[in-house]
């Protein structure tokens, strides 16, 4: 995921050097945790004040900033993910990818038109993604309407996605789980060196009932795909309910570890009620922001609380969609597809309320903390909450189309194309063909766009929009016109030996009669 996330931003993110903190450190890029640790005692108590007065130096701001920094290349390249995105993208790719609240679009841009190679990169694989998702739904469509191909060799595409989850969940299963260590009240630098040197190397993995229900989840969706292609091959002749057994065994699994992991049903405590009185106290800007972080916080658990319950359903679902299956499969009733179909309508109708919903508490939010032209100044908390709306509501959009009419559009095609017509099987599978052209045309359009974008006349029109709010906000200083007897005169320079005899000697403030 680190290496995809790299792939795709890092033509934007990469910018700067990626050698500053070593050489602060003075280590070299290969060094391992021992020697970074090493180096940083060593300059952090070289530029310790005691040690600075033994030599007769008198520290000075130059000192302070210098330790702040190999404090901050210490910090990056102790930590084993920083320091791969620092070597990756440098000091300011790494800065924006951890603030991407404190982003400059011109830099990004700059960055992005700089890194041409990776431009490329990311368009190849743009192209390699749109073909992987197009070529199982084309070959799927092929067989459907005649094409004389045995369904173990159509669904290679996903043997190979089967492959790499597998080779993915036997590393996963022998992670080591990080060892945890007694946290004691200090914030001494010798106390932080000891507890590091405690951690020594090993890995954050999962525990191991995580590693068990991880196994058991991606075991069982390999087998389903399995037994229902040499079902469908009829290279076995099982009961349709002995082929959907590990699909049930899939969906029970994942229920059950939303339930122990996940906070579908539990009760997540409200945020302590803003006291706006206290922002006049000393630490009133310390408690508003501790009040935003809770309330970011809050927001998160409750829109995760909401997907594990859309998770939960979504598995009861499936679960009810493949007994159906099975029992129509198995030719026990004669129901229409449509019937068939019912979890899926069920699906698309609890999505719909659940856009619904996103919607209106978005509303909710953005009519409470609704930002009038005429405030001064703008509570954070409020504007948090603002922005909380906003995105509530852009997400019940893009949800409606993608979860809701997109998928209801492909299941009404199937049904008729079941029971009532004979058209192409590639007619149902259009609204696909569709988002993935939008996709393809905004991605190559953003390419395309960002590549011949001024970047430096962006940056320089964001600076200059700056200076001006910054003026409006401040008075302004008078102008030469409407100097007093009280202002400060500044007097021109003198003139050089050859001017003395040509040029007169400039006014004083006393003899100057026109300075008003």
């Amino acid at each position: 995921m680190d290496g995809l996330l790299l792939i795709c931003c890092r033509s934007c993110l990469r910018g700067g050097d990626n050698t500053e903190y070593y050489t602060l450190l003075g280590i070299d890029r290969r060094a391992d945790i021992d020697s970074i640790k090493k180096a940083y005692k060593k300059a952090s108590l070289n530029l310790h004040p005691d040690k600075l007065a033994q030599k007769g130096i008198t520290q000075t701001n130059e000192h302070r900033e210098q330790f702040v920094k190999i404090k901050e290349a210490y910090e990056v390249l102790i930590d084993t993910k920083r320091r791969k995105l620092y070597d990756e993208l440098g000091a300011s790719g790494l800065k924006l990818l951890e603030s991407p609240q404190e982003v400059n679009p011109a830099e990004l841009i700059k960055n992005f038109q700089k890194n041409k190679a990776d431009r490329c990169t990311i368009a190849l694989l743009f192209l390699f993604l749109i073909f992987s998702l197009l070529v199982l739904p084309v070959l799927f469509s092929l067989k459907c309407d005649g094409l004389n191909i045995p369904w173990t060799a159509l669904w290679t595409p996903m043997w190979i996605v089967d492959i790499l989850l597998l080779i993915s969940i036997i590393a996963v299963c022998f992670m080591k789980k990080k060892k945890s260590k007694d946290s004691e009240d200090s914030t001494s630098l010798q106390q932080d060196m000891i507890d590091e040197d405690n951690d020594d190397d090993d890995t954050d993995g999962p525990s191991l009932l995580e590693k068990v229900i991880n196994f058991i989840v991606t075991t069982s969706f390999v087998l389903a795909q399995i037994f229902l292609v040499m079902r469908l091959d009829e290279n076995i002749r099982w009961n349709w309910f002995a082929v959907f057994a590990p699909w049930f065994i899939y969906e029970a699994v994942s229920v059950l570890s939303v339930l122990v992991y996940g906070t579908a049903f539990s009760t997540i405590p409200l945020p302590i009620q803003y006291d706006p009185s206290i922002n006049t106290d000393d630490s009133g800007d310390e408690y508003l922001m501790k009040k935003v972080t809770e309330e970011q916080e809050y927001f998160k658990k409750l829109i995760m609380k909401s997907s594990d319950r859309k998770q939960v359903v979504v598995s009861i679902l499936r679960a009810w969609l493949a007994i159906f299956l099975a029992v129509k499969s198995n030719h026990s009733v004669d129901w229409n597809w449509g019937l068939v179909l019912l979890p899926v309508w069920v699906y698309l109708f609890f999505s719909y309320i659940e856009s619904y919903n996103y919607r209106r508490w978005g509303n909710q939010k953005i009519q409470e903390n609704m930002i009038s032209e005429e405030e001064v100044s703008v509570d954070p908390l409020k504007q948090v909450k603002f922005q909380q709306g906003s995105e509530l509501v852009g997400a019940s959009q893009t949800s409606c189309i993608f979860t809701t009419l997109g998928p209801l559009l492909i299941a009404l095609l199937l049904v008729c194309r079941l029971e009532v017509s004979t058209y192409s099987t590639f007619i149902i599978i259009i609204p696909v063909f569709i988002v993935i052209g939008c996709c393809f045309c905004m991605v190559f359009g953003v390419i395309f766009c960002l590549s011949n974008v001024d970047a430096e006349s962006l940056e320089k029109g964001g600076e200059m929009g700056e200076f001006n709010n910054t003026n409006t906000d401040e008075e302004a200083p008078p102008s030469s016109t409407h100097l007093t007897d009280e202002a400060e005169y500044l007097p021109p320079p003198p003139p050089t030996q050859q001017q003395v005899s040509t040029t007169p000697l400039p006014p004083t403030p006393s003899d100057s009669n026109d300075i008003d």
